[in-house]
């Protein structure tokens, strides 16, 4: 799995983007209906949510000339084709949703910056909990984490890398089972790991000199 970050560029002046952003969860499901249309048939086959991204650029300055490969435009498109459109993965930092109770994409968070997760209660004999977080009812799983998180707590007490492990697909295994009643919480930002939905951009185009804009830049958060 690629650790390739999308361009960190939201907010700086030479690029924006044109709201609303569009940030769908996507499920899977197997619908047999009979066809008289009674006891119709569903079997949910995601556990989890994906989420699909759309991005409208209402500007990219620069091109593809040497003297701009340091503008948007070139980090931007030199990014998609790093990545040979939708053949590899990587990660975004959603600055609107990344474990911070605010708008944040720096780590000089303090504690209350950071969402409280809590994932189950200990029984003396299970080891393992999902990395999970609550969006009202859904359950959504966290896998990728950013650099020095997450921070997991038993019984409120913040555990040392030595006590847990967390593998690939966002599960927690505690070297020792935590004791009846124990809380398990986490807290911590993290990335959406992503590919692109498509190997070609229809839509990039220039619109003055050294100005570009795409209206339709999509993505998928992908599970492992």
């Amino acid at each position: 799995m690629s650790v390739s970050v999308f361009p960190d560029v939201i907010g700086q002046t030479n690029w924006k983007f044109r709201l609303p952003v569009k940030k769908t969860p996507s499920f899977h499901t197997i619908i047999q209906t009979p066809e008289n249309r009674v006891g119709e048939i569903r079997i949910a086959l995601q556990t989890y949510p994906r989420w699909e991204f759309e991005y409208d650029l209402a500007y990219m300055l620069g091109d593809a000339t040497p003297a701009q490969i340091t503008s948007a435009y070139q980090s931007i498109v030199g990014f998609y084709g790093q990545m040979k459109g939708a053949a590899n993965d990587w990660l975004y930092f959603d600055p609107d949703d990344n474990g911070s109770s605010k708008t944040q994409r720096t780590l000089s968070l303090g504690l209350a910056d950071l969402q409280q997760n809590s994932i189950g209660t200990g029984d003396g004999v299970t080891a393992d909990f999902s990395m999970t977080r609550p969006i009202g009812a859904l359950t959504d799983l966290i896998q990728n984490f950013h650099t020095g998180y997450p921070l997991v707590y038993k019984a409120g007490v913040l555990q040392t890398a030595a006590q847990y492990s967390i593998n690939a697909q966002g599960t927690l295994h505690f070297v020792t089972a935590p004791a009846a009643g124990n809380s398990i919480t986490w807290a911590g930002q993290w990335y959406f790991r992503c590919r692109f939905l498509d190997d070609q951009w229809d839509n990039l185009q220039s619109i003055k000199q050294r100005m570009w804009k795409n209206s339709s830049i999509k993505f998928m958060s992908l599970l492992a």
